[in-house]
């Protein structure tokens, strides 16, 4: 069963469908404890959402003797783990289905604050002409830009960003990839960083890492680039810090309470937590719905890997993808 099923992955779902001569049902409708039940008689559920999974949905899952949720995406920090465990309910996920994708898209935001493209659009939009040419951009590689974490997107954006000329330093308490710089202290690649981006996962250690004490170390010239997980920022420390131009400005794909995002997107209507229409009335902001991942090879790899892990479990193999809790 293939939850919360968008336009542009249709063709991707009938192809695997084909493919693998398996019947896939399909549904716009996101998994929740009452959408679950559409799942009656299938072998397993493939899912991507922002909002939640909880207990509910994996004891009704368990009653159905369906043994497996396969998700679309990467991050399993929307997942009640110890319901899936109690409930024997395996879950997997697609870690890499595109890196490439959000690291050219956090490059990408990069330059769009550097050369202010958010002001610019809007005094065009506005007849200013005059003012949109007088305000004055930073090439990207004259910047030192700081990179958290260092993965496999972590790493893309270091790739990018080297071949592009600029300064690259880097933060990862896990682990060192050849060929890059690091610091041994976060406090150090604050300090220094012109721009600085996020590549990391949502779990406890790494939620308001990006707090008030750390965006006191950061220079006022400085931006902020998140395009991982919205905990990892304290929004309101955040807010404080662009009203008190403490930071240049910031370009955020996700934010702290995603859930409520993901509500307003599926209503077919705009946002209403107040943070988040503070971000968006600031012109050193730039704000975008996690679409960082969105391409056309990405989607294509998420369908397929999710598709053929939840295959495999049916089989009783154990997919490559397995997330163990």
């Amino acid at each position: 069963m293939f939850y919360g099923m968008r336009p542009e992955e249709k063709e991707y779902v009938i192809s695997w469908s084909q493919q693998n001569n398996v019947q896939v049902k399909t549904t716009a409708e996101l998994l929740t404890a009452d959408t679950v039940e559409q799942a009656q008689g299938a072998d397993g559920i493939v899912a991507l959402q922002t909002q939640a999974y909880p207990k509910e949905v994996f004891d009704k899952m368990s009653q159905m003797g369906i043994k497996s949720l396969s998700l679309r995406n990467v991050g399993t920090d929307n997942v009640d783990k110890e319901a899936a465990k109690a409930n024997n309910i395996r879950i997997s996920n697609v870690p890499a289905y595109s890196p490439n994708a959000i690291a050219e898209f956090a490059v990408s935001s990069m330059m769009q604050l550097l050369r202010q493209t958010r002001k610019v659009i809007q005094y065009v939009e506005d007849g200013e002409l005059k003012e949109a040419v007088a305000l004055v951009g930073k090439e990207l590689s004259a910047q030192t830009i700081g990179v958290v974490g260092t993965g496999r997107i972590g790493k893309r954006v270091v790739d990018i960003l080297q071949g592009m000329g600029a300064k690259v330093v880097a933060y990862d308490p896990a682990f060192h990839q050849p060929g890059i710089d690091y610091v041994d202290d976060l406090n150090d690649l604050l300090k220094q960083s012109d721009v600085l981006t996020l590549h990391l996962p949502g779990m406890p250690a790494t939620e308001h890492l990006i707090n008030e004490k750390n965006i006191s170390l950061m220079k006022p010239s400085a931006y902020l680039v998140n395009a991982a997980r919205g905990m990892i920022v304290e929004t309101r420390a955040l807010i404080n810090a662009l009203k008190e131009r403490r930071l240049a400005g910031a370009a955020l794909d996700t934010f702290e309470n995603e859930d409520e995002l993901g509500k307003a997107m599926a209503q077919g209507h705009d946002n209403q937590d107040s943070d988040y229409q503070t971000l968006k009335s600031m012109d050193n902001v730039i704000l975008t719905p996690h679409i960082a991942y969105h391409t056309d090879i990405a989607v294509h790899n998420m369908v397929h890997q999710s598709l053929d892990s939840a295959y495999q479990f049916s089989q009783g193999q154990n997919p490559e993808n397995e997330v163990k809790f």
